[in-house]
């Protein structure tokens, strides 16, 4: 059974609930055909599909003390997911899963620096799945949420205003041509980047009347005073 060192590498391991940071693996053989190993463990994706892994055996794994964390022996089949680090080039880690009971575990030891550690010997229930990391998506296109138009007290008007990201990456996108707003000013405290997914209340805008658009990559958001509503007190 192969063993991949991972300390210092940010890999973690999920089971049972919580997470820790993952310090060694041992694999069964047939992993081999999924993942390539460096002397540090770093896992690189042998296709740009996920491989599945045949033949279930046993898995040894040894991770950080997590306080709190349940008791695993003599528990139902538990979900595992390995998580390893970020590769160049990636929008999300490759990682692996798989079904398993634990069959051994060994007591606490301390290791380099008192790091406390568990181990435990987990057998698989059904094949492993690796699915390598995806690469970034950077062409789809960015929306922007028009939340709420508030009438204020003063007879102004103000826009609360989200975005939906449907890219799998952070974009940028600087006041100008392609993230401004109508009438001028075209900034107006928009965001420039925008995280991943949809964002709630990101930003307000005050206006006079009439209409403030926001437009962005091509996409356009209308806010008006018909729709208006008064500013919830506190």
């Amino acid at each position: 059974m192969p063993t991949i060192a991972l300390e210092g590498t940010g890999a973690s391991i999920a089971i049972a609930g919580f997470t820790a940071d993952l310090l060694s693996l041992s694999l069964p053989e047939p992993t081999k055909e999924a993942i390539a190993t460096t002397h540090l463990g770093t896992p690189v994706a042998l296709t740009n599909k996920g491989s599945r892994l045949a033949d279930p055996g046993q898995v040894t794994v040894e991770f950080d003390e997590v306080p709190g964390a349940p008791a695993i022996l003599n528990r139902a089949p538990e979900s595992v997911t390995i998580t390893y680090p970020l590769r160049p080039g990636l929008a999300t880690p490759d990682r692996l899963r798989f079904t398993a009971f634990a069959v051994a575990e060994g007591a606490g030891e301390s290791t380099v620096g008192n790091r406390l550690t568990r181990k435990l010997t987990l057998a698989l229930t059904g094949e492993s799945v690796f699915t390598p990391g995806d690469p970034p998506i950077t062409d789809q296109p960015i929306s922007p949420v028009l939340e709420v138009v508030y009438r204020e007290t003063d007879g102004t008007f103000t826009a609360v205003w989200g975005y939906l990201n449907r890219n799998n990456v952070p974009i940028t996108v600087p006041v100008g041509a392609t993230n401004r707003f109508w009438p001028d000013p075209a900034g107006r405290g928009q965001p420039t980047v925008f995280l991943v997914g949809r964002q709630v209340r990101v930003f307000e805008t005050p206006f006079a009347s009439g209409n403030l658009v926001w437009s962005l990559k091509g996409r356009t958001g209308t806010a008006g005073t018909g729709g208006a509503v008064p500013r919830p007190t506190l």
